[in-house]
């Protein structure tokens, strides 16, 4: 076998390994009878070895698309403003320490919530992006209807909804594997959908803190709709059917509407309002990838 060289193989051998060690690994040895009876050893592809590495590698570059497009998203929803980069500053360190998702190499540093949070609060506070109260922006006395999700307080200037997210609906750990684990990446990725599809009421993230349970928090902006009134829900139907989606139930029983790409849930009137325009404005929907 060290006889042998590269132009001895098929193509899609030598295009797939460089190495030569590689090329030795990738090889099955069968022996087969000559006419003069001789024995002689051929080496033949393995096209389960082969089949393997391509998926390992498209696994890799869909990760690789993925991290991206959460990257570009995280600097849409800081936007511009004096914080900005100390604000991107705290989220990259916080994914690094975090282990946002687990890799190749280290499959054991997956997702880690407590771990992800501790390091965002200790980033928050050396970058200077920690309120340590919510009033440094908001109104004493303002605080609005709570979710499970979102602690809602009216801010200074009157035009914004300051959201304090626990990040409440992320998985503690990385236990369901890379595609289902609502990580870090599901947060960002709710929240950037909800900005393409209803940029009225797109959000922005602020900084971070604790909310008056004591949870360390995202700290969102969101226009404030004046003079609001909730929206009907056959209302709200008429706009989401006329915008594409339709209704669907999904395996677990959840009624939503889906386009096929995106999915919106927890569809009332509570979370829907009517501005003095008459126009819908989308306020706290929840938003994911159809997967």
């Amino acid at each position: 076998m060290n006889d042998l060289s590269l132009s001895d193989f098929p193509n899609h051998i030598r295009e797939s390994f460089v190495d030569f060690d590689d090329l030795h690994k990738s090889l099955i040895p069968i022996k087969k009878q000559r006419n003069d009876g001789v024995f002689q050893t051929y080496y033949v592809s393995n096209k389960n070895q082969h089949k393997d590495k391509r998926d390992e590698q498209t696994r890799e570059a869909r990760l690789d698309n993925r991290r991206t497009m959460v990257k570009r998203a995280i600097c849409g929803l800081v936007g511009k403003c004096e914080k900005s980069d100390r604000i991107k500053q705290t989220i990259y360190f916080s994914y690094r320490q975090g282990g946002n998702r687990a890799t190749k190499k280290s499959l054991s540093r997956g997702w880690n919530k407590n771990r992800f949070l501790i390091s965002m609060m200790e980033s928050a506070v050396q970058n200077n992006v920690w309120f340590k109260s919510v009033y440094e922006i908001a109104k004493k006395g303002s605080r609005l209807k709570s979710g499970y999700e979102n602690e809602p307080y009216l801010s200074n200037d009157g035009k914004h909804v300051i959201k304090l997210n626990n990040l409440s609906f992320l998985n503690d750990d990385d236990y369901h594997g890379f595609e289902t684990t609502r990580n870090f990446d599901y947060f960002v990725e709710r929240l950037y959908i909800h900005n393409v599809l209803f940029p009225q009421d797109k959000y922005e993230i602020v900084g971070f803190g604790k909310n008056s349970k004591g949870e360390t928090c995202i700290v969102l902006k969101q226009p404030f709709v004046k003079k609001a009134k909730l929206a009907s829900y056959n209302k709200v139907e008429k706009v989401l059917l006329e915008k594409g989606f339709k209704k669907e139930t999904t395996k677990y029983g959840l009624k939503c509407f889906s386009n096929g790409k995106c999915r919106l849930s927890d569809v009332k009137p509570q979370n829907v309002l009517i501005d003095m325009g008459g126009n819908l404005r989308f306020i706290d929907l929840d938003v994911e990838m159809v997967r």
